[in-house]
């Protein structure tokens, strides 16, 4: 039994130790989003805002009110320096687990002048080549459209065990660390059974 346990245990750490989070790409002129989930990759639709503003008209002024009201946290009404400082060395480390990488970036420089789309790309050239990203971008002159393109690959993700390490860390620094917050947390919390 305690065999079992321990290999339930390295498993769950080895799910949270690998990287999840979402991919953007564009290829000739289509938007396509790929879900990332244990390094694992899923075909991913996202709703268009046409559907999310119908949807958010739908919904009544008093709803949004009402939700807007329950949104701030009983915890964080009274905030202090100490508290902001807090959020913020929060929000640092978060920043610091979330990665950012662009796999691909393909501009291509197109002006109704060819003239003017020679020299822009000589000077996209040159600025490319003083940051060193010349592996990563490419850059097309296209003098036979008007209209600048560009095709890109952007992954966004994050481990997810650091993000709960975070999480429990940012919860005692801001919640758990002062009783008088942590007897309003509990009392917001056996309220909002009881309405249940």
């Amino acid at each position: 039994m305690l065999y079992a346990l321990f290999i339930l245990l390295l498993l769950i750490a080895a799910i949270l130790s690998l990287p999840s989070g979402m991919e953007f790409i564009r290829e000739r002129g289509l938007n396509r989003q790929k879900l990332i989930v244990c390094g694992l990759r899923f075909p991913f639709r996202m709703k268009k805002s046409s559907e999310r503003k119908e949807k958010k008209a739908a919904e009544s002024a008093q709803e949004r009110e009402r939700k807007k009201a329950e949104s701030i946290p009983v915890v964080l009404q009274d905030l202090n320096v100490e508290d902001v400082q807090a959020v913020w060395t929060t929000l640092r480390r978060f920043s610091n687990s979330v990665h950012l990488r662009m796999h691909k970036l393909v501009l291509n420089i197109a002006t109704p002048d060819p003239a003017v789309t020679g020299m822009l790309y000589g000077l996209s050239c040159a600025g490319i080549g003083a940051f060193n990203a010349s592996d990563k971008i490419t850059l097309n002159a296209d003098f036979s459209h008007e209209i600048p393109a560009f095709d890109y690959r952007i992954e966004v993700s994050l481990i997810p065990g650091r993000a709960v390490w975070e999480s429990i860390g940012a919860l005692w620094r801001l919640v758990l660390r002062k009783p008088q917050r942590r007897r309003m947390l509990f009392s917001a919390i056996g309220r909002k059974k009881k309405h249940v």
